[in-house]
């Protein structure tokens, strides 16, 4: 018996091996992740290794439940590494039960474990309050005995092939230009491919004909019909705003790609105005807007849903992706775009880009507030209020039918966009900083994935991460030298992520997207400001760590 949460995309053939105990290989080569049932697939995997260990290790015994679980580990690792999934298998031969979680932990799993194996509770989200209970960590495996034992292993790294190479070594050009040019067309496709294989198995959705030119313009449409639908979480900034971009390339032109920007301050929120500008680039947009009240009013369920978790930034983000992912709220007005307002607003955008060009860098190290007033991506400052009666459609509210909602999330571990990497450089040059970028891509599943995997699918809606695709990293482990991916000597908004800021620009031609600088998503759309109000009373006195408790009215 199996329970399984998850997609398979598609599987590694390169990491197929010919020499397995248990597994059968010629199963694995004929899996069909487009037209087949992948669960009732890997079902019959596990079942044949079952068969094959119990027939085994009657005639040695030297092979031992490690090895069964080992070798089953190593094909989940290297084989279905581009797999968003948890699954436990209940394998009544051998008396063990099989707990798994992806190596990046994509689809929550958490256990309730009685020591005395008086219950066992397995669930994609806490069922009722325990103390007891803990998120399943990714890139291992828990076996269970029916004796009581517990077998645990989890691997201290994310597969080798993708992992920086050790020490730090440059990797040399003969041409560096046109070796450039290649691995931004390189990056490009393969983020293509990406998006490609994690659409492909949504019903209904067709990819365009090898002919066909499809513009950005041209993939949105202002009906809401029965066409089908797929739904990009969209704070305008490079990740999201890349990702409509990618869906565009590859879906038919019936296929209605909604871009859902969440926000809790129409008026202020930083998202929101980013988003106009990248939207200006794309085209149609959800405008979810919601309110403190709206925040009061589903407190407990968004508590529950975070569970384990309950600091007060893990609330916040949570909320955001969980109002975002209902995916409704007021339809874009595309004739905002030739108001005298937007005008105004694009001009002193532009100025800020260009004063922030001119300035010189060693002007702007000497003082921080210096250099955030020519912060292109601090565009709130530049752009402090946009009343949203200007550009909602306010008799059009409209909600998508899409099941599946693209996220961003992974694009800064991969591609380095966190400030703290910058500080990694300055203590221990670029090794340091691989060692911290690894180490994020080891504890992603900790920080984020199971918790943002409970936010959204309560509202029936299933995340997918172009950005954490193995391929993709392997190609930049292997092809771009680190120093070429992420530059800290650059400006905010340019040097963080800038190979994939420069993929953006030249081969998008997002000129704004390209630009902004990253934005976490609890102050991009306000939503830290309203809770924190609610909670400490003001900006200056929150705490992101704090315990979040609701207050009692």
């Amino acid at each position: 018996m199996m329970l399984y949460n998850g997609e398979v995309f598609y599987l590694n053939s390169d990491q197929i091996k010919g020499d397995y105990q248990f597994i059968n290989q010629e199963q694995i080569k004929a899996f069909d992740s487009q037209f087949r049932n992948d669960g009732i697939q890997l079902f019959e995997i596990l079942n044949h290794a079952s068969n094959q260990f119990a027939k085994i290790k009657l005639d040695n015994d030297q092979v031992t439940i490690k090895c069964y679980l080992d070798e089953i580990m190593s094909v989940m690792r290297e084989v279905f590494e581009n797999s968003d999934m948890s699954f436990a298998f209940l394998d009544k031969i051998n008396d063990v039960m099989i707990i798994y979680r992806d190596i990046f932990g994509k689809r929550s799993l958490i256990i309730d474990y009685d020591e005395k194996l008086q219950s066992l509770m397995l669930s994609s989200s806490l069922l009722e309050e325990s103390t007891s209970c803990f998120e399943v960590p990714s890139n291992s495996y828990l076996a269970i005995l029916t004796d009581g034992t517990l077998l645990f292993k989890r691997f201290d790294e994310i597969p080798s092939q993708i992992r920086f190479k050790k020490p730090y070594q440059a990797i040399q050009n003969q041409n560096q230009d046109l070796e450039h040019i290649e691995q931004l067309q390189n990056i490009k496709q393969l983020l293509i491919d990406s998006v490609k294989y994690r659409v492909q198995n949504i019903p209904n959705i067709a990819f365009k004909k090898e002919e066909e030119f499809k513009s950005i313009d041209e993939a949105i449409f202002t009906d809401a019909d029965n066409r089908p639908q797929v739904a990009v979480m969209f704070s305008g900034g490079l990740d999201s705003t890349l990702i409509g971009a990618l869906l565009a390339e590859v879906t038919d032109r019936d296929v209605i790609i909604d871009l859902v920007n969440v926000s809790f301050d129409a008026e202020t929120s930083a998202d929101r105005i980013t988003a106009i500008f990248s939207y200006f680039e794309i085209k149609r947009m959800i405008c979810a807007d919601y309110t403190k009240a709206d925040i009061q009013s589903n407190e407990t369920l968004i508590q529950s849903l975070i569970a384990p978790k309950n600091s007060h930034m893990d609330f916040n983000i949570a909320c955001a992706l969980h109002f975002a992912s209902k995916c409704e709220g007021y339809l874009f007005n595309d004739t905002y775009f030739e108001s005298e307002h937007f005008d105004s607003i694009t001009k002193k955008i532009s100025k800020c880009q260009d004063d922030k060009q001119s300035q010189n860098l060693s002007e702007l190290k000497k003082t921080d507030s210096k250099a955030k007033s020519y912060d292109f991506g601090l565009i709130s400052q530049v752009v402090q209020k946009v009343d949203p009666k200007l550009y909602r459609l306010e008799d059009q509210w409209i909600k998508s039918s899409s099941k599946v909602v693209f996220s961003g999330l992974g694009a800064d571990e991969v591609f380095g966009g966190y400030a703290r990497y910058k500080t990694a450089v300055e203590r221990g040059g670029i090794q340091e900083m691989e060692n911290e970028m690894s180490m994020d891509l080891d504890r992603i599943w900790h920080r984020n994935m199971g918790r943002d995997d409970r936010a959204i699918s309560y509202n029936g809606k299933e995340a997918r991460f172009p950005f954490l695709d193995t391929s993709l990293m392997r190609y930049l482990r292997d092809n771009v030298d680190t120093k070429d991916l992420c530059d800290f000597s650059d400006f905010r908004g340019q040097g963080d992520k800038k190979m994939l800021r420069e993929v953006a620009y030249q081969c998008f031609g997002f000129h704004f997207a390209s630009k902004f600088e990253k934005r976490a998503i609890q102050f991009g759309t306000k939503i830290a400001k309203q809770t924190n109000i609610m909670k400490f009373g003001s900006n200056r006195k929150a705490n992101g760590k704090a315990q979040y408790q609701k207050k009692n009215k």
